[in-house]
């Protein structure tokens, strides 16, 4: 029965994408609901990155053992640094990755947006979506 339900929605999924025009605001909305984490890596490992989280557990340690609230408020401020540099790398990501779905064809495109929607168990979402995107 469970597998009946995920091939209803899979066929549903693909009905909703072969009705309708895989056009710039649809890709991007589908896009934009890949979580944040996928676009992370490799970067993530970068030594820029590394070092912000070295400092970061650097400074909390410090902070801890001298209970010193300026090690905190610096450990805070590179938190958000850190925070800034990831969503700057995720947001970059997702435009490359929009902008090479939008460089092929109908077709293709389709069928990209349906591995998305599969691979990361987006057809829910993406089926709520069936007002806003009408045929």
């Amino acid at each position: 029965m469970l597998i009946m339900m995920r091939l209803f929605k899979s066929d549903e999924v693909a009905t909703f994408l072969a009705n309708r025009e895989p056009s710039k605001a649809l890709i991007e909305v589908i896009v934009n609901m890949i979580p944040d984490r996928e676009f992370y890596y490799p970067e993530i490992e970068a030594e820029q990155l590394s070092a912000y989280r070295e400092d970061i557990n650097e400074l909390i340690v410090t902070a801890r053992s001298l209970k010193s609230a300026y090690s905190g408020m610096n450990a805070n401020h590179l938190q958000k640094e850190y925070h800034d540099e990831l969503k700057q790398l995720v947001t970059r990501k997702r435009k490359l990755l929009i902008f090479g779905i939008l460089m092929q064809s109908d077709s293709s495109r389709r069928d990209i947006l349906y591995r998305i929607i599969k691979s990361y168990r987006l057809q829910k979402r993406v089926l709520a979506l069936k007002e806003v995107f009408r045929e």
